[in-house]
């Protein structure tokens, strides 16, 4: 099985395989670094920045859910393993910060019209965020809008400083009451996203194809504080629905001020629910910690074990996550990623695992 060895040190970025050698300068000045193992082909590489890594590809609608069965709603899928191929690995460090990123696509059927979770796990050996349920660095693209905190915790509930994953910083267009009402980017990133501060408990955002994104829909998709449930830190993407009424739903669930993803549903139209969903499976962290950035603790306490993707409640695709603890003993670190699938005859199939290390620079002083 051919390899992908990617190391990030302070000096550059280096990526070797049998037959495929990539160097790129880093002004990386962290201490961390990672290395994963993947597939890996490439006629050329030294003429490219990014290299070709297999990888699988989200399989249209038009595909075949499994050999010669329709699920009914029009959509097919594919759910077997294959060896893919084509992918790009998208892996870069940034030349200002020196951060070294890595995406890792968690593929799933398609839904109705292209509306699925487009779900990614991203690492970032500069991510300090304390939402690490999928390990230290890493982090899953859950869309979500957050408050901004310019003028210390005291304050922090009583300022109008939000910011989307989406968009970035928020400023006000068009308020209501002094609260609620219109905002938009406060740079625009021609993503062309109109958000409506709805009320305390939920936003509502709409693009430019009309698509509605609902956040902080029901109390299980808002981060607030356990004492007081008026003091919402952060909502979380509770429902996307397009112009046809298709929509997919997200679940939560809240423990110690955290909030974990649950299921996901999707393939739903008008008020029936879809077929398809993602469920996420948790388990207790032995590196379980309290933060204060959101002005009351949040604790972690869990971290996601594996996501399964379902079809009427039995899984066809899932992903297992596996971590090891950090040499500090104090972070919980992703180690590998395997993902399996069934067929139709109830088979399960699984890949080779794809895994990860983590190398920490000595700091070392020359006078």
């Amino acid at each position: 099985m051919k390899k992908a060895i990617i190391f990030l040190t302070i000096l550059g970025l280096v990526i070797s395989s049998p037959g495929l050698s990539l160097a790129a300068e880093s002004a990386d000045s962290s201490s961390s670094s990672s290395s994963a193992e993947a597939p890996l082909e490439a006629e050329n590489p030294a003429a490219v920045q990014e290299a070709n890594l297999p990888d699988q590809e989200v399989i249209p609608a038009q595909g075949q859910l499994f050999p010669g069965r329709d699920d009914g709603e029009g959509q097919y899928i594919d759910p077997q393993p294959t060896e893919p191929d084509g992918k790009t690995l998208n892996v870069e460090a940034d030349t200002f910060s020196g951060a070294f990123t890595y995406g890792y696509p968690l593929v799933v059927p398609s839904g109705r019209n292209g509306l699925q979770p487009d779900l990614r796990l991203s690492y970032n050996n500069q991510n300090l965020s304390h939402d690490n349920l999928f390990g230290y660095g890493w982090q899953l693209n859950l869309p979500s809008i957050e408050r901004v905190n310019k003028l210390g915790v005291d304050d922090l509930y009583n300022q109008l400083y939000f910011s989307s994953s989406l968009s970035g910083e928020l400023e006000t267009i068009e308020l209501t009451d002094g609260i609620h009402g219109s905002y938009g980017a406060k740079t625009e990133n021609e993503s062309f996203l109109r958000y409506e501060f709805l009320n305390d408990n939920s936003w509502q955002v709409t693009d430019k194809s009309g698509t509605v994104y609902t956040f902080g829909l029901a109390d299980n998709s808002r981060q607030s504080d356990p004492g007081d449930n008026s003091r919402i830190f952060k909502w979380l993407i509770a429902e996307i629905r397009d112009t046809n009424d298709n929509f997919i739903s997200y679940e939560y669930y809240k423990s110690g001020g955290q909030v974990y993803p649950s299921v996901i549903r999707y393939t739903g139209h008008g008020n029936q629910a879809g077929i398809f969903s993602l469920e996420f499976l948790r388990e207790n962290r032995p590196d379980s910690q309290s933060f204060y950035q959101a002005g009351f603790a949040v604790q972690d306490q869990q971290r996601i074990s594996e996501v399964q993707a379902k079809l009427n409640g039995q899984w066809v695709i899932k992903y297992e996550f596996d971590y090891q603890a950090g040499d500090n003993g104090h972070k919980s670190i992703l180690s590998s990623i395997t993902k399996s699938a069934r067929n139709e005859q109830g088979q399960v199939e699984t890949l080779p695992a794809d895994e990860f290390e983590y190398f920490a620079e000595e700091v070392e002083w020359v006078e």
